[in-house]
C-alpha cells in the first residue's frame, strides 16, 4: 500500500470512527438533557445504561475485529509462503496477495466484518443487567432441578455468548478455507495437498469450531427444559442431557484430533473424525424423540399448570355471587375518536379513563382532537347517553355530563398525550433549544432538521407518547394501555408495564403482542404528567421477582410500591392486556381437562370492557354448547391485582359473541336501523359485545352507533341477551324491556332463509344435546328450535 492509499484508509477509517462517535455522543447529550426535564432521577440510570451499551459494542467490535484481523493476516502470510512450484489457486487472486499493500487490505476487510459481526453486542444490555442481579422464583424445573429463575435471567446471556462465538468461528474457518483454495494453499489434484502453514491454521480452527459446538451441546439440555423451541416432558429433557455428555465427549474427541492433525498431515483420521461428529449430531437430532405440549402424561400437565401460575399469574379465585356492581359501557375508542376527529387525515386518539369528581369516580373516554395551536380534550361519559343516544361530555366545575361534545380543558402542543407528533417545538415544557451547537445536537440526535429553526427560548419535546416516552425510559419493560386519570383540571397517563420472557420453563410458549413469550406479569406503574411531561415510574405493589430485580437494577428510575401516591394507586386498573392472555391459557386447560383437543388452538378471547372503570372481563367459551361456560374478571382490589372466575348458571348462560352477534343481526329492527342510519350517509358500527354481572346472572349486550361526517355520533340501538331471551331497542332499558315480552315490538327473523339457518343450527345443537344425555341443553335448543320456526323470541325454556 503506497503512502497515499493509507492515508485515503486511515482518513476514511477517522471519519467513520468521528460520525459514530459524533451520533453517540449527540443521543447521549440529547438524551441526558431529555432526561433532566421529564424524569430527574432517570440521568442516572440512563447514563449507566448507555455507558454499559458503549461498552459492549466495543468489546464486540474489538473482539470480532482482532479475530478477523488475526485470520486474515495468518492467512496472508501462509499464501506468500508458499514455494513457487506449489502454486496453484487462481492466478489473479495470488497476485493480489504478493503485492505490498495486501496486508493493509485483508485489515481493512477485516475491520469491515469485525464490525458488522460485532455490532449489535449492546443490545444485550438489559440481559446482562438482568443476569448480574440474578432472580430467584424457588420453583425447580423438573428435569434438571435448576431454580426458573436462572432459566430467565442467567441463560439468555449464555446462549448469546454461545452463539456469538459460534458465528466468529464458522465465519472466520469459511472465509479462511475460501482464502486459501483461492490463493493455491489447499489444492486437490490426486488427493488433498495442503501446505503446512494452512494445515496449522486450519487445524487450530477446527479444534475451537468443535469446542464451540461441545459448547452448545452443554446449553442444549437446559435451552430444551427452557421451552426453547417448544416445551417437552421432563423425561425427554433428561435423555437429552444424557446424549449431551456423549456428543460433548465427541466434540472433546475432535477438538483433539484436530490439533494432532495441524501438527502431522493425517487426513483421514481428522475426516473420519468430522464425520464421525456429524453422524453423531445429525442422529441425535431426528433420532431422539420430541414430546409435543399436547402429549403430555396427567403429571406434567399438573406440574405445567404449577408453573404457570408463576410465569402467568394465572390464580384465579372465585367470584362471590351476591356482588352486583353493572355500570354500562356505552362507547368505545373508535366512536369516541370519532366524536372529536375533524376528517380522516387528522383523526382523534381516545383512550378509556376515569374521571375524579367530588361524587366518585366515573367511567369515560378522554378524547384528543387533532392538535393545533391548541389540543382539545374532551371527557366523554362511557356509563350514559343523552335522550336521543348522542354522547354526553364532562364540563368544568358541572356536577353532571351535559350533551353535546366540548372539551373540558386545552393543553399545549408540547403536553405529553398519545398520538403526539415526534417531536414538537414551542413553549412550555421540554428541552430549552438554547444556542446553535445545542440545537444541531438534538437535531443530530433524533433526526429532526426543523429543530435547527427553533429560536433560543424555544422549547424541544420529543417522545411525547405516554407509551414511547416510557419505553425509552425503561426498555427493560414493555409498556402498553394508556388509562387517563383527570381530576381538578390535571391529566395523568397511567401506563401498564409488563414483564416478558422467552426462556421460563416447562410452561407454553405463546406468541403475544407480537413476542413469542413464555412469561409475562404486570410488574411497573408508569405515571406521565400531561402538562408538565413529568414522568414517574413505580413498582407494581405484588410485583413479580423478575420485576423486583429489574427495578433494582434499574434504581434510582423505579421508585419502590411503598412511594405509589394513594390517588394513583385508588386508579390502578387490572392490565387487560394480560387478562386476554390469561383467559386463552385458561381456557386451553380447560378444554384439555375435558378432553377437548379442537379448542388448544383457539383465538385469543376478546377481552370486554367490565362493569366498572379498572375491571375487565374475558368470556371463556364451551365449544360444544357455544356458550360462556366462564368468565375471567381482572380487577385492581385492595392495592394489588385479583383475579376471578365466575361461574354462570348453565341454564342461562349467554351464548359466545361471534353467536350472539349473528343472531341479533338477524333482527328486523336491527336491519331497518342499519339501513335507516346508511340512508342517510353515516356509518352503522357496533361494539364489542359486552356481558356484566347482575342480580339475574350473566347477561349481554352491544350497543350500536351512527357514525355521521363531522364527528356525530349517537347510540341509535341496543341490543342484549340473558340466556336464550334477547332483545332489541334504541336504550338499553327498551332493549331488555323488549327481551322480557314487556313492549310489543316486533323482533323477528327478517327472511325465511335467515329462519331456516337459525332453525337448522339449534336442531343441531338439540341433537348434539340428546345425544350427549344434557336434557337441560335439548329443552333450550328445542324451544330456541320452535321459536325460530314461529319467528318469535325465544322465551326462557321451564
Amino acid at each position: 500500500m503506497t503512502p497515499r492509499s493509507r492515508r485515503i484508509a486511515a482518513a476514511l477509517v477517522a471519519i467513520a470512527v468521528l460520525l459514530f462517535a459524533g451520533r453517540w455522543l449527540a443521543q447521549f447529550l440529547a438524551d441526558r438533557w431529555w432526561a433532566a426535564a421529564v424524569a430527574p432521577p432517570a440521568a442516572v440510570t440512563l447514563t449507566r445504561r448507555a455507558l454499559l451499551r458503549l461498552g459492549l459494542d466495543l468489546a464486540g467490535v474489538v473482539l470480532a475485529v482482532l479475530w478477523f484481523a488475526g485470520q486474515a493476516q495468518a492467512a496472508v502470510g501462509a499464501i506468500r509462503a508458499l514455494p513457487l512450484r506449489e502454486r496453484g489457486g487462481n492466478s489473479a487472486f495470488r497476485s493480489l496477495v504478493d503485492r505490498p499493500q495486501a496486508r493493509g487490505a485483508a485489515l481493512l476487510i477485516a475491520l469491515i466484518i469485525g464490525v458488522l459481526v460485532g455490532g449489535g453486542t449492546g443490545e444485550w444490555a438489559d440481559a446482562v443487567t438482568l443476569a448480574g442481579q440474578g432472580v430467584t422464583v424457588g420453583l425447580p424445573d423438573p428435569a434438571l432441578g435448576r431454580d426458573a429463575g436462572w432459566y430467565v435471567a442467567r441463560l439468555p446471556v449464555w446462549v448469546r455468548l454461545q452463539a456469538f462465538a459460534t458465528v466468529l468461528v464458522l465465519l472466520g474457518f469459511g472465509l479462511v478455507l475460501l482464502t486459501y483454495v483461492l490463493g493455491g494453499a489447499v489444492r486437490i489434484t490426486r488427493g488433498l495437498a495442503i501446505s503446512d502453514e494452512a494445515r496449522v491454521h486450519l487445524g487450530i480452527l477446527l479444534a475451537l469450531l468443535a469446542s464451540v459446538i461441545g459448547t452448545s451441546q452443554i446449553l442444549a439440555p437446559f435451552e430444551l427444559a427452557a421451552g426453547l423451541p417448544a416445551p417437552v416432558a421432563s423425561g425427554i429433557v433428561e435423555l437429552h442431557r444424557s446424549v449431551a455428555f456423549v456428543l460433548v465427549g465427541v466434540s472433546v474427541a475432535v477438538a483433539m484430533l484436530s490439533i494432532i492433525w495441524a501438527l502431522r498431515p493425517l487426513h483421514s483420521l481428522v475426516a473420519g473424525a468430522w464425520l464421525a461428529l456429524s453422524a453423531a449430531m445429525v442422529g441425535a437430532y431426528y433420532l431422539l424423540p420430541d414430546t409435543p405440549t399436547d402429549a403430555l402424561d396427567a403429571e406434567d400437565r399438573s406440574r405445567r399448570r404449577e408453573f404457570e401460575r408463576i410465569a402467568y399469574g394465572l390464580t384465579p379465585v372465585p367470584r362471590p355471587r351476591n356482588q352486583d356492581r353493572t355500570v354500562p359501557s356505552f362507547w368505545d375508542s373508535t366512536a369516541a375518536a370519532h366524536l372529536v376527529g375533524s376528517d380522516t387525515a387528522h383523526p382523534g386518539v381516545a383512550a378509556r379513563g376515569r374521571y375524579l369528581t367530588s361524587a366518585g369516580d366515573r367511567p369515560v373516554w378522554v378524547a384528543i382532537a387533532a392538535p393545533g395551536d391548541s389540543v382539545p380534550i374532551v371527557l366523554l361519559a362511557d356509563d350514559t347517553t343523552a335522550a336521543g343516544g348522542g354522547p354526553l361530555s364532562w364540563r368544568a366545575a358541572a356536577a353532571a355530563p351535559v350533551a353535546g361534545v366540548e372539551p373540558l380543558l386545552h393543553l399545549a402542543p408540547l403536553a405529553a398525550r398519545p398520538g403526539a407528533p415526534p417531536v414538537a417545538i414551542g413553549s412550555g415544557s421540554g428541552v430549552r433549544a438554547g444556542n446553535a451547537l445545542r440545537r444541531l445536537v438534538m437535531a443530530w440526535a433524533r433526526q429532526a432538521p426543523r429543530i435547527l429553526g427553533a429560536t433560543s427560548e424555544e422549547r424541544v419535546g420529543w417522545l411525547l407518547d405516554p407509551e414511547q416516552r416510557l419505553q425509552h425510559l425503561a426498555p427493560f419493560a414493555y409498556w402498553r394501555t394508556v388509562r387517563p386519570r383527570v381530576e381538578s383540571g390535571r391529566i395523568h397517563w397511567i401506563v401498564d408495564g409488563f414483564v416478558l420472557a422467552e426462556s421460563f420453563p416447562v410452561v407454553r410458549r405463546v406468541l403475544w403482542e407480537g413476542h413469542r413469550i413464555s412469561y409475562a406479569r404486570a410488574g411497573f406503574v408508569g405515571v406521565v404528567d400531561a402538562q408538565t411531561g413529568t414522568t414517574r415510574i413505580y413498582l407494581r405493589p405484588d410485583a413479580d421477582p423478575m420485576a423486583r430485580a429489574l427495578a433494582q437494577s434499574a434504581a434510582p428510575l423505579v421508585l419502590p410500591a411503598e412511594q405509589l401516591p394513594a390517588e394513583v394507586s385508588r386508579v390502578i386498573a387490572y392490565p387487560d392486556l394480560l387478562l386476554g392472555l390469561q383467559a386463552e391459557l385458561y381456557a386451553i386447560d380447560r378444554a384439555e381437562a375435558a378432553g377437548d383437543s379442537t379448542a388448544i388452538n383457539s383465538p385469543r378471547p376478546p377481552v370486554v370492557v367490565g362493569e366498572q372503570p379498572g375491571r375487565y372481563l374475558a368470556p371463556i367459551v364451551d365449544r360444544r354448547t357455544g356458550r360462556v361456560e366462564l368468565l375471567l374478571e381482572g380487577d385492581w382490589e385492595g392495592g394489588r391485582d385479583r383475579l376471578w372466575e365466575y361461574l354462570p348458571d348453565s341454564t342461562s348462560a349467554p351464548e359466545a359473541p361471534d353467536v350472539l352477534t349473528r343472531r341479533w343481526q338477524r333482527f328486523s329492527l336491527f336491519q331497518q336501523v342499519r339501513d335507516s342510519v346508511l340512508a342517510s350517509t353515516g356509518k352503522f358500527a357496533t361494539a364489542a359485545v359486552r356481558y356484566a354481572v347482575t342480580g339475574d346472572g350473566l347477561v349481554a349486550y352491544q350497543p350500536a352507533w351512527a357514525l355521521e361526517p363531522g364527528g356525530r355520533a349517537s347510540v341509535v340501538l341496543v341490543t342484549v341477551a340473558s340466556g336464550d331471551r334477547l332483545g332489541a331497542g334504541r336504550t338499553l332499558e327498551e332493549a331488555w324491556r323488549s327481551s322480557r315480552g314487556e313492549i310489543t315490538q316486533s323482533l323477528g327473523i327478517s327472511d325465511d332463509a335467515a329462519a331456516r339457518e337459525e332453525a337448522l343450527r339449534w336442531l343441531q345443537e338439540a341433537d348434539s344435546a340428546l345425544r350427549r344425555g344434557d336434557l337441560v341443553g335439548f329443552a333450550r335448543a328445542f324451544a330456541a328450535l320452535k321459536s325460530a320456526l314461529q319467528r318469535d323470541p325465544p322465551s326462557r325454556p321451564k
